[in-house]
């Protein structure tokens, strides 16, 4: 009998171990159990915040397609102001040359008009010595002639 409760006496603490693992796990289950709702709330938030992100998503995506349209509209713009601007800057440059074109006439023409002031006050010159010339001529041809009042009317023969 003594071996019957040497065994009794393993079999009780085994059953005492088992007791006690038995309520170890216990614990372990309860402590994955709130583990495991945490995790699964984790997951709700996330859920919940992964909607949210992705409405936040589709206004980004509908701010940039604002932003793309309007930056397209900015280019336009710009574009036909830069074709405007090289416009006005080929008609300036038309401009420029016609007006140097003009200071080049000018510039000739105010030599050729010292030349031709010269020329005119040679030829004032010149026709003021042939008019002397005449007037002597004159002078000598009527030298001997009675002079009339050419104011006086002629007798009529």
């Amino acid at each position: 009998m003594g071996e019957l409760t040497e065994v009794t006496q393993k079999y009780f603490e085994q059953l005492s171990g088992i007791s006690d693992n038995m309520e170890r796990f216990s614990q372990v289950t309860s402590s994955l159990t709130d583990v495991s709702d945490t995790l699964l709330t984790s997951y709700k938030h996330i859920t919940d915040n992964s909607e949210g992100i992705n409405q936040n998503s589709r206004g980004y995506v509908q701010q940039m397609e604002t932003l793309n349209r309007n930056i397209s509209g900015l280019n336009t713009i710009y574009e036909i102001q830069l074709k405007s601007i090289s416009s006005q800057i080929d008609s300036i440059e038309h401009i420029n040359g016609g007006l140097n074109r003009i200071r080049e006439m000018y510039d000739g023409s105010i030599v050729d008009s010292s030349v031709f002031r010269n020329e005119t006050e040679k030829m004032t010159r010149q026709l003021t010595e042939l008019n002397m010339v005449y007037t002597r001529l004159l002078q000598a041809m009527t030298v001997n002639m009675p002079v009339q009042n050419p104011y006086q009317q002629q007798p009529k023969l």
